[in-house]
C-alpha cells in the first residue's frame, strides 16, 4: 500500500497531470521564486543593454553644491575637449557632484553617502580626475596623502598634486573663482587596476590638457 507521503509518478499519472498534482502543489513557492529571479534578471540585463557608455567620468567634490548649469557646462566644455572617445556616436560626459565636508555644517544622510562613495571611487579603474575645491582639496589630498600623483600633475603646473583652475577664463565666467576655486587632481593608479599607466591616465590628460588651453595655456599631454 503507498504511504500518503509518498508521490505519485509521471508514469501513473501522466506528463500533464504529474506537473499541477505533483510538482506545482509541492514546489509552487520555489517555481515562483525562480521565475521572478529569472524576469529580474532578464530586465536587468534588457535595460543595462540600452544605457550607452561613458566617454568620461569626472568627480566634482565641493562643500558648496554647484548650480545644475554650472555642471552643464563642465559636461560641454570636457565632452568638446575629449570628444567621442568610444566611438558610439554619442558624447556622454558624466561629472559626478559629490557635496562634502559642507560649509553650512549640515551632514545629512546625503553627505554621509556621498564620503563613503568618494571612498570607493579610489578603486575604480574609470574614476580618475578629480575636481576639489579649496576645502576638499585638504581633506582629501594632504601632503605625503599618497592619493594623488604628484608628478603627473606637476607636468601640467600643478604643486602637492593639485592643478588651480580659478585663474582660467572658463572658470572665471562660472564663478569659479576664490573660495569656490576648483583643483584638478589625477588620482594614483590602484593596485586593483587591470589598464596600462598609459591607458589609465590618457583621458584624463587630454581632459587636463584642453581645460588649460581653453583659458591660454596651451599644455599637452
Amino acid at each position: 500500500m503507498r504511504s500518503d507521503s509518498e508521490r505519485r509518478t509521471i508514469k501513473e499519472l501522466g506528463f500533464k497531470r504529474w506537473c499541477s498534482e505533483v510538482l506545482f502543489y509541492h514546489y509552487k513557492w520555489h517555481i515562483i521564486g525562480a521565475a521572478a529571479a529569472i524576469v529580474v534578471v532578464v530586465l536587468l540585463f534588457s535595460l543595462n543593454a540600452g544605457v550607452p557608455d561613458n566617454d568620461a567620468v569626472v568627480i566634482v567634490a565641493v562643500s558648496q553644491t554647484l548650480d545644475g548649469e554650472v555642471i552643464n557646462e563642465l559636461k560641454v566644455e570636457i565632452g568638446r575637449i575629449l570628444g567621442d572617445k568610444n566611438g558610439d556616436g554619442q558624447v556622454i560626459i558624466n561629472v559626478l557632484q559629490y557635496l562634502l565636508n559642507p560649509r553650512d555644517g549640515v551632514y545629512d544622510s546625503t553627505v554621509t553617502g556621498n564620503a563613503a562613495t568618494m571612498v570607493t571611487s579610489f578603486l575604480n579603474d574609470e574614476m580618475v580626475l578629480y575636481l576639489f575645491d579649496r576645502v576638499n582639496l585638504k581633506q582629501y589630498n594632504p601632503p605625503e596623502s599618497g592619493r594623488f600623483n604628484v608628478e603627473l600633475a606637476a607636468e601640467y603646473g600643478g604643486v602637492d598634486g593639485a592643478i588651480p583652475l580659478g585663474e582660467l577664463p572658463f572658470f572665471q565666467l562660472l564663478g569659479l573663482t576664490g573660495e569656490n576655486e576648483l583643483f584638478a587632481c589625477f588620482k594614483t593608479q590602484p593596485f586593483s587596476s587591470k589598464k596600462s599607466e598609459e591607458a589609465f591616465y590618457h583621458d584624463a590628460r587630454l581632459i587636463v590638457a584642453g581645460l588649460l588651453a581653453g583659458g591660454g595655456a596651451a599644455v599637452q599631454p
